[in-house]
């Protein structure tokens, strides 16, 4: 799944509570009650994460922690590959008209 700028907050919450009702159904081993209580959250509040993925960080990192899946916040904090936009500014730099400062004649009268 790509998350795109075409997305608002309330889309990728959305995707995020999917995303973690679809891990809980893959390890198969809890209900929502069993898998709320195993993170240390209520079951309303996991409810709500996983209907429309609304929550705290620390309810969502519980959640995680509780089905074994930290690991998968690794990708947030991978160096970005800069080099595209790197190249993309050389060439910029390199076929883009200079702005240059006119000098100002002063009028005198």
């Amino acid at each position: 799944m790509e998350f795109s700028s075409f997305y608002n907050y309330e889309e990728l919450q959305a995707i995020l509570g999917a995303k973690i009702k679809e891990m809980r159904l893959s390890i198969g081993r809890y209900n929502q009650r069993e898998q709320a209580a195993a993170a240390g959250v209520p079951y309303s509040t996991y409810r709500l994460i996983e209907q429309q993925g609304r929550g705290s960080i620390e309810d969502f990192m519980k959640i995680l922690l509780s089905m074994g899946k930290v690991d998968n916040l690794n990708m947030l904090f991978e160096k970005r590959d800069d080099s595209v936009m790197d190249n993309f500014k050389e060439v910029y730099d390199k076929h883009s008209p200079r702005r240059m400062r006119t000098s100002r004649q002063r009028i005198r009268s």
